[in-house]
């Protein structure tokens, strides 16, 4: 094959691919609901989030969930962000998880086809440092094993935490 040919047939290979990878960007497998029973919180108080992902894709995936109650934490990513925008410090179990440290966990893996879900739930106070009063901005992602690890973000959910 001539060199100019050989040029032109790995851009198209390439441009292909890649063309087909960013279309896969375009459906998620799944979304992520997350709710509380409760918005308003007094200081020392626990702060329970319901975390729902629920499959939106015709092809079926494996999501690994935590076996033990009040871990959701362990199988996503959490931000949670102070009235000034600012990190809400994590307690000492939040810095380990976000370390990689905490290793003692049972888990499963599951499969998930379209319109199945799975349920879990955190306990965000012992995730981060709620101390100050306020509100809280609260966010959880996970990555999309179909697509490349694209990260799916929840809704957002805001806790005032008073005296």
């Amino acid at each position: 094959m001539r060199p100019i040919l050989r040029i032109m047939s790995c851009s198209i290979a390439v441009s292909l691919l890649f063309h087909r990878a960013a279309g896969a960007y375009e459906n998620p497998a799944f979304t992520i609901n997350i709710s509380t029973p409760r918005a308003v919180v007094k200081t020392g108080e626990p702060v329970v989030v319901h975390v729902s992902l629920k499959s939106i894709s015709k092809e079926p995936f494996k999501v690994a969930e935590v076996v033990n109650s009040g871990q959701a934490e362990l199988n996503y990513n959490v931000e949670v962000r102070s009235a000034d925008g600012r990190l809400a410090p994590y307690t000492k179990y939040g810095r380990e998880v976000i370390d990689n440290k905490i290793i003692a966990v049972s888990r499963r893996l599951d499969t998930l086809r379209e319109g199945e879900q799975v349920e879990e739930e955190m306990f965000l106070d012992k995730f981060v440092n709620l101390t100050k009063l306020g509100a809280y901005t609260i966010w959880l992602g996970r990555k999309d094993p179909l697509n490349h690890g694209l990260l799916i973000k929840s809704n957002s959910l805001v806790i005032h935490v008073t005296r």
